[in-house]
């Protein structure tokens, strides 16, 4: 009997973290078609993008502090019915500071339920068998984050409105299930393992900032604190992060600044090779753009001419000019 409370607890808890994961990882390919649409800037995109990031630290923080004073399951609730507003947000909302907003309350609603999926599954494991569970708490976590540009390219073929009402259910459906559960009662283990999960979310928050600090430093030729940040970077990523573009792209406008320009050309492709083979081909158009501009034009050029026929939206045609 106990062997399946936690069969099915685990099975609770993996749900939680892939419907999180799976609405931060879906942005990817949405980027041409929420600049042509909704008539946004390259900054605007990178704000869009990193609102979830910065919702994640956040909520990462609160998660640690409620968990210890209501318990997992309540905080694993409200943040699952949080996610599913902000995916319905996300889905029907125009203009910039809509869907910042939007993204920003989903990455702070996440990291509510993950910190609270990590603790309740620990808690409720024998200290044999928690090493395993929480392997397969982050390779789902994993699984969710390759599954996400998928989700993200059907959305931007089928439309937003279907693909995020589709995830806003199925966050309230994992929510449902939630409060069947039994749960351990508030108290101070719980809070200390909600926290050990805020800081493996806020690391990835952090690298993605960083990389993209290291590329506007590189971009403005002071390699020093261009090589600083990226190394800040490549350190903050950390064992579970899926590979972020913007961090490779630190590290290649940091080269650049040091006057390494074949590396710097090398890494950038390198960071538009890891988005093709991950299918993640609007943040290939990122890497490759950066690859031009780095002087890599006759290797990127073929490429995003392949893609501008694959992308939607007015970004990648422009870049291939």
């Amino acid at each position: 009997m106990q062997d399946r409370k936690i069969r099915w607890l685990t099975a609770l808890t993996c749900s939680m973290v892939a419907v999180d994961t799976l609405f931060y990882s879906a942005i990817g390919p949405l980027l041409p078609l929420l600049a042509s649409t909704h008539e946004l800037s390259t900054a605007q995109l990178g704000l869009v993008s990193g609102a979830f990031g910065a919702g994640a630290i956040a909520g990462a923080l609160l998660s640690a502090y409620l968990v210890g004073r209501m318990g997992v399951r309540p905080v694993a609730v409200v943040g699952l019915l949080t996610l599913a507003v902000a995916s319905l947000a996300f889905g029907f909302v125009d203009g910039f500071g809509a869907l910042a907003l939007a993204r920003l309350v989903a990455g702070a609603s996440s990291a509510l339920s993950w910190g609270a999926a990590f603790a309740w599954l620990v808690l409720a494991t024998p200290h044999a068998r928690r090493g395993r569970a929480i392997g397969t708490l982050f390779g789902t976590s994993v699984i969710g984050a390759a599954t996400g540009p998928a989700l993200g390219s059907l959305a931007a073929t089928v439309g937003l409105g279907i693909v995020f009402t589709g995830i806003a259910c199925l966050a309230v459906l994992i929510g449902l299930w939630a409060l069947a559960e039994p749960a351990a009662a508030p108290g101070p283990s719980a809070s200390e393992l909600s926290l050990a999960t805020a800081r493996t979310i806020v690391r990835p928050a952090l690298a993605w900032g960083l990389g993209v600090a290291a590329q506007a430093a590189g971009q403005l030729g002071d390699a020093a604190a261009a090589a600083t940040l990226s190394d800040e970077a490549q350190a903050s990523i950390g064992a579970f992060a899926v590979w972020d573009v913007e961090v490779a792209l630190g590290s290649a406008w940091a080269a650049s600044a040091a006057g390494e320009a074949t590396r710097a050309r090398e890494l950038a492709l390198e960071a538009a090779g890891q988005m093709e083979a991950r299918g993640q081909l609007a943040s290939e158009v990122i890497a490759l753009h950066d690859a031009v501009r780095l002087g890599a034009a006759s290797k990127a050029l073929p490429r995003l001419r392949v893609l501008s026929a694959q992308v939607e939206g007015a970004m990648t045609p422009l870049v291939t000019r």
